[in-house]
């Protein structure tokens, strides 16, 4: 039938246009048209929403539906004209706003290229425009499983499943293929390394920075309209701590990847060294969440060093360390305790510290000086079983790498094992030791490693281990500063 002078809105859709060229939009406005000549319509709007999926698995508006629901409501159109009726609906919820909106009494018609018209005004029409709604979203729904299927196929094989190349790869000569960026690849390495001998995440990513390593901009995968798409050699913005600590965590840095609580072989080659990764990924976890505020003390020495009253020294201001009794005073000098400047003092313990923790035969006695609460074999015992078991977790890693183990046996294993170097680091945290202390010293040089860490683990370390007394001194000799009145004792030397 020909409703000639009649007033129509073409609706035409595309779930993916991969090109953003709107070639598939265009061919179904074009037989649209066609067919709005053929039944006498005049087109006044031409609705369009191009790379919009229509299906229950996604959750985007389609601002070109939602107009064209409201030009039917406010009665704006005749007729409406589409493709097929599954460009129009995928959601049998979404055909029921639109019957209730054609209007059952002589309402809004419906044409299609493909599927014929759509009679929304009888009982039957309704049935079967539910009927086809119900074969479209059953349809949508199978192509979502068949892609699912896809992904999780590749994903287990390691393949590559699209997008952009993560930084730290470019792609390899053959298609599918990535190998490690010659550029990026070794900063990453050597960031982890960083973080697994103690640095703070801070320092790395100033670190990172300063070498040139920047994330994506904005418009790499995405540009706005009117923009041109970022090319990869171009630089972005800094990242920020929490964008470097998601970069330095990935499983595909060490050629694995994770989904719902499973591991795979990455579809990316390894580039840091899978130690060094295991080390920095347990610190990165530990760090999170905590504060990093004006709360924190500034001070190397804060609370560590003691005045020769007892009472412990801090800093006044940056230049100098104080007795608390003076900070009692307002600052105000007050005779008869210590105080000190402040870079002098730092530098002086630090370098005692350091040249002690190198010594030969210090390092298997001092984390047993920082064990407090229980037994020393008790202590050892657990330290020891902490180190097994991050062994283990290790080799189980190298295993998977090398094929010589499942998938299967890889997430198993490693669930195991995490759950038993949960319960040991709770152990030997109440029996009263220290992180900060075993990571320094389970390095190859302490002393080194001890100078490259932030602040804040250089004063633990020093708490647990040593204990500062600084003598207020007889006046003589000035401003200079007298290491002999800096008394710096193990603690397991004290008398």
């Amino acid at each position: 039938m020909t409703f000639t002078g009649k007033r129509a809105a073409i609706y035409s859709r595309i779930s993916k246009d991969k090109d953003g060229q709107a070639i598939g939009v265009e061919r179904q406005e074009s037989a649209c048209r066609e067919l709005a000549d053929s039944l006498g319509y005049q087109v006044t709007h031409a609705l369009v929403d191009n790379d919009i999926s229509a299906s229950f698995a996604t959750s985007k508006r389609r601002p070109g539906y939602d107009e064209l629901v409201q030009l039917i409501e406010a009665g704006d159109v005749d007729a409406v004209i589409c493709w097929d009726t599954d460009r129009l609906h995928r959601r049998p919820l979404e055909l029921e706003h639109y019957i209730s909106a054609c209007g059952v009494d002589g309402g809004t018609p419906t044409h299609t290229v493909n599927a014929g018209d759509l009679d929304l005004s009888t009982s039957s029409g309704r049935m079967i425009a539910r009927i086809k709604g119900s074969v479209a979203a059953a349809e949508s729904e199978k192509m979502s499983e068949r892609i699912r299927a896809q992904k999780q196929h590749a994903r287990v094989n390691g393949q590559a499943l699209g997008g952009p190349v993560p930084l730290g790869w470019i792609k390899g000569d053959e298609k599918g293929t990535f190998e490690p960026d010659p550029e990026v690849a070794p900063v990453l390495a050597e960031a982890t390394e960083r973080i697994a001998r103690g640095q703070s995440l801070t320092s790395v990513s100033k670190w990172i920075a300063d070498k040139g390593v920047r994330g994506r901009r904005r418009n790499y995968s995405s540009p706005k309209p009117g923009e041109q798409r970022a090319t990869w050699d171009e630089l972005g913005p800094i990242m920020s701590t929490s964008t470097v600590r998601g970069l330095l965590m990935r499983p595909a840095n060490v050629g694995l990847q994770e989904h719902e609580g499973k591991t795979y072989p990455g579809r990316y080659p390894a580039i840091v060294d899978t130690e060094d990764y295991a080390t920095a990924h347990a610190a990165l976890q530990t760090r999170r969440g905590k504060a990093s505020g004006s709360g924190r003390r500034k001070h190397l020495l804060s609370g560590v060093a003691y005045c020769w009253c007892g009472e412990a020294m801090v800093g006044v201001n940056p230049q100098q360390y104080a007795c608390r009794v003076q900070r009692r005073q307002a600052g105000r000098t007050q005779a008869g305790h210590a105080y000190r400047r402040t870079a002098p003092l730092d530098e002086y313990v630090r370098s005692v510290v350091a040249e002690y923790l190198d010594r030969a035969d210090v390092g298997a006695q001092v984390t047993d000086q920082a064990r407090k609460r229980t037994t020393r074999s008790a202590r050892d015992a657990a330290r020891e079983k902490l180190r097994e078991l991050e062994e283990r977790k290790r080799a189980l890693a190298r295993l998977f790498a090398a094929g010589t183990i499942g998938e299967a046996q890889l997430v198993d294993g490693t669930a195991d094992l995490d759950q038993e170097i949960r319960r040991a680091e709770v152990t030997l945290k109440a029996q009263g030791g220290n992180r900060t202390v075993a990571r320094i010293m389970r390095s190859s040089s302490p002393g080194h490693t001890f100078l490259d860490a932030p602040v804040d683990q250089q004063r633990t370390l020093i708490g647990e281990l040593f204990r500062v007394d600084i003598e207020q001194g007889d006046g003589v000799g000035g401003r200079r500063f007298r290491t002999e009145l800096i008394h710096i004792t193990p603690k397991g030397e004290q008398a």
